[in-house]
């Protein structure tokens, strides 16, 4: 199986530099046209690619603070500042603060190549009314999970995603992650395969996935990224404000995942 993954990615690589080439540039996500509330509007990325030294992510009016990353293998690390930390065994860790044009603040922690085993999700944050089954979000044998946990405005109780790179790549058809927070809410994460052409039409790439739709609870797209190239980012023009601000900070953390 994991061999069978290895390639799958290493095909997946060759696919998209082709794609990148054809294309001289990034090409835009194909994107669901009847499940997106409002008109679109998309952002390029800067500072995800180059020197990662003082790096700095950026698109439309959001930007992050400098970015702290890690890649100490095997030590232990203690993700977020919830009053129940979780301990867990990395190859590469992250974090970064970012400020909204009108004052909110945000704390972002990540971890990349996480164990199922070493992950408690939900500990610590009352989710046992949660509607989703956590446990279908990953299997108990996943060793190359992404977890990120998101602190708006000083609040101990964080907002989690967990996405199995595994899973996602090797069944992207299938595959659900989840960003859930306070109050029983949550957002739906699936991967996507097609690309416009030079010609606007849909090509979907023959193996894993070039990014993710955010979608709500009723399955209605807010945004997504594009994890080509530079990457890019989409939005709806009727998210509020505050919401689009964590969904901000979504898009950062999956751009600024290095490891796959």
């Amino acid at each position: 199986m994991k061999n069978l993954i290895k390639i799958n990615n290493a095909l997946g690589i060759l696919t998209l530099s082709s794609i990148i080439i054809a294309s001289c540039g990034t090409p835009k996500l194909a994107l669901p046209g009847t499940d997106w509330t409002g008109d679109r509007e998309v952002f390029d990325v800067k500072g995800r690619q180059g020197i990662l030294i003082n790096q700095r992510l950026s698109f439309g009016q959001y930007t992050t603070q400098r970015v702290d990353r890690s890649w100490t293998k095997g030590s232990t690390w203690s993700i977020g500042v919830a009053k129940r930390t979780h301990h867990i065994r990395r190859k590469q860790t992250l974090r970064f603060a970012a400020e909204s044009p009108s004052g909110e603040f945000a704390d972002v922690y990540a971890a990349s190549q996480v164990q199922a085993k070493e992950l408690r999700v939900g500990e610590g944050n009352d989710l046992s009314s949660f509607t989703v089954d956590l446990s279908r979000l990953f299997s108990k044998s996943s060793n190359n999970l992404y977890y990120v946990q998101i602190y708006l405005d000083g609040s101990r109780q964080p907002w989690q995603m967990v996405l199995d790179n595994e899973v996602s790549q090797w069944k992207p058809g299938k595959y659900v992650g989840y960003l859930y927070g306070p109050n029983n809410r949550y957002y739906q994460l699936k991967p996507l395969r097609q690309f416009e052409n030079k010609n606007g039409k849909a090509v979907q790439i023959v193996m894993g996935h070039i990014g993710f739709e955010i979608m709500d609870e009723g399955g209605t797209g807010l945004a997504a990224v594009s994890t080509m190239d530079k990457g890019q980012v989409y939005f709806s023009k009727e998210v509020a404000t505050k919401e689009r601000f964590l969904l901000e900070n979504l898009c950062a953390a999956l751009l600024l995942q290095e490891q796959i």
